[in-house]
Parts: structure tokens; C-alpha cells; sequence
């Protein structure tokens, strides 16, 4: 497989738009067409686009209510190849003859696996594909094949990567996102209400701080009984803020921002000394373990912490 990149020099300003369109669950059809709205209503209005990031599996319509293993079947049937599927080839026909970049999101069907994974398409064609690495709780869902390593890719002279809800909110991917030195993280995310909106917020803000990148965030649809949802988010390296929006249900929204990506600081004590300290600490950890996993506990301000 070859991929096709955008060779066009380092462009200092990215101009992005958020999207959280209002998807049907299992249309595929429905959902690449609104897409497709959604890109030409954008430049009909003027605000230009470098690249278009879509929610959480978009294509797909996002997740069905009551949980992923018992609505395994439902995502099965939704499920096609890429980047060969017949999705992809929409999204890679938009792409070309709109001369943009997309981001969007799909059930990926691989041999026997299925996975989330995220898709980037250019005028050229094809840039990267990312498959999450934390789909689901593996004490309650195996149904979904997790991804095994972080794929950056160039966009427009700067190195960025996809990290998908969880994995833009758990410490691991994100530390390894900030040992690649990338950029900007793009974030296709779930949808959540309100309440949990603040918590995101902070998260985003350290994790923005800590992978010295942007960090860009759209949020689907989640057929919640609230009125109002999360709708974009969005922080620069140095830790600002610049979108915080939720919007009502049914309702569908964009958010155009411009990002000014630079090239990457070497931050407190420096990547090498941060890839050293982990190196020893996991060598440490899996030399320490017997094939399973121990319980081990730690002192911390006189409280017990149950660790494994």
C-alpha cells in the first residue's frame, strides 16, 4: 500500500474546521452525504479549510445505545475495508474534487477483526489510516480489535497523528504522541453531556501542555436525553484555550479555527530523559512480573493505592 502525501512545503497556518453533524446510525449513505454538505455549504460561505475533522466513526453514525458488545452485529454490518471500502473512495472523491483534507471515522472490517479506525484522505488520496488503541473496556467488550501503534503522518509539512476519544484522554497514548514530537493531534470524539464537559476540558488542557501540540476535537451526536451536548473543543501547545462549544441536541455545528504549528520544544528535562525514564521503568516492570500480573502497593500520604 502506498500512501500518497501532501508535498506542498511546510504551510505556517492550518485552517481547520470541526465538525459534529447529526448522523444516522447504520447510513453510511445518509452520513457521507451530509459530509459532503457540510464541506461545499463551507466554502459557499467563504471560510476556507485545509482540513475537515469529523466526529467519533461519523461514517458509521457513532455508537449505539446499550453497549458495544450486544451491538456487535449492528457493527458488523456497517463495517467495510479501507482504504478500499466503499466509504473511503467517497471520502477520497470529496477530497479531490474539493481539494481538501478529511478526517473521518469508520468501522474497519480486517480479515475476521474489527476495528474503529479513522481515515485521512487528501486531493492526492490516501494519508493514514489509525485504529484505536483503546476501543472499549476489556473487562466487559472484545468484540473491537485495538490498534497496536500510533501512525503519524505529514499534514501540510507538520507531523501530526489521530488519537480517537479515549485515546486522546488515557496517559499512555498521549505520552508516546508527545515522544513522537507531533504537532497536532486530531480528535474525533464520542459524545458526552454536559457534566462531563468541565472534566474534558481539563484533561485536554494538560494533555494539550504536556504533548506540546494542538489538540483538536469534534464530538458526535450521542442521541442523549439532555438538552444540550458537547459539541468542540479544542487547545493550543502553550495550554489556551481556543473553542469550547456545546451545542443543543439536534443540532449540528462547525468550528473554524486557524492553528499555527511550530516546531516542537524539548520540554521539561527533554524527550531523551523521558523515553530513558520509561525505558527503565517498564523493563523494570516486566522483568518484575512471572507471566501475570502482581498486586503491589504503594505508599502515598499515608493511603494504600491498589496497583495491577
Amino acid at each position: 500500500m502506498t500512501l500518497s502525501y501532501e508535498r506542498q512545503g511546510m504551510k505556517k497556518n492550518i485552517r481547520v474546521s470541526l465538525v459534529s453533524n447529526v448522523n444516522l446510525l447504520g447510513d453510511p449513505l445518509h452520513n457521507l452525504a451530509k459530509m459532503e454538505k457540510t464541506i461545499i455549504e463551507t466554502q459557499i460561505l467563504g471560510i476556507p479549510t485545509d482540513i475537515f475533522i469529523f466526529s467519533e466513526i461519523g461514517i458509521s453514525g457513532g455508537f449505539y445505545p446499550g453497549g458495544l458488545q450486544a451491538n456487535s452485529d449492528n457493527y458488523k454490518k456497517n463495517a467495510e475495508q479501507i482504504p478500499d471500502g466503499p466509504s473511503c473512495r467517497e471520502i477520497a472523491r470529496m477530497a479531490k474534487e474539493n481539494q481538501t483534507i478529511i478526517c473521518a471515522g469508520i468501522i474497519e472490517k480486517s480479515g475476521s477483526n474489527f476495528s474503529i479506525s479513522h481515515v485521512v484522505f487528501g486531493p492526492n488520496g490516501f494519508m493514514q489510516k489509525q485504529r484505536k488503541i483503546f476501543p472499549q473496556n476489556p473487562h466487559k467488550c472484545k468484540f473491537f480489535t485495538p490498534g497496536k501503534l500510533i501512525n503519524t503522518f505529514d499534514l501540510l509539512g507538520h507531523k501530526c497523528a489521530i488519537l480517537a476519544c479515549a485515546d486522546w484522554l488515557e496517559a499512555e497514548t498521549t505520552v508516546i504522541a508527545g515522544l513522537e514530537e507531533v504537532a497536532i493531534i486530531l480528535a474525533p470524539t464520542g459524545g458526552f453531556d454536559t457534566e462531563m464537559f468541565p472534566t474534558l476540558r481539563n484533561l485536554m488542557w494538560a494533555k494539550a501542555l504536556q504533548t506540546n501540540s494542538y489538540i483538536l476535537a469534534s464530538f458526535t451526536h450521542n442521541n442523549s436525553d439532555k438538552s444540550e451536548i458537547a459539541g468542540a473543543l479544542a487547545f493550543a501547545p502553550d495550554g489556551k484555550e481556543l473553542i469550547y462549544a456545546t451545542r443543543l441536541v439536534g443540532v449540528e455545528m462547525i468550528h473554524s479555527l486557524e492553528v499555527y504549528p511550530q516546531k516542537p520544544n524539548k520540554r521539561w528535562g527533554g524527550f531523551e530523559s523521558r523515553v530513558d525514564f520509561l525505558n527503565n521503568s517498564l523493563n523494570s516492570y516486566f522483568s518484575r512480573q512471572d507471566g501475570t500480573l502482581r498486586n503491589e502497593y504503594i505508599e502515598q500520604d499515608n493511603k494504600q493505592f491498589r496497583i495491577g
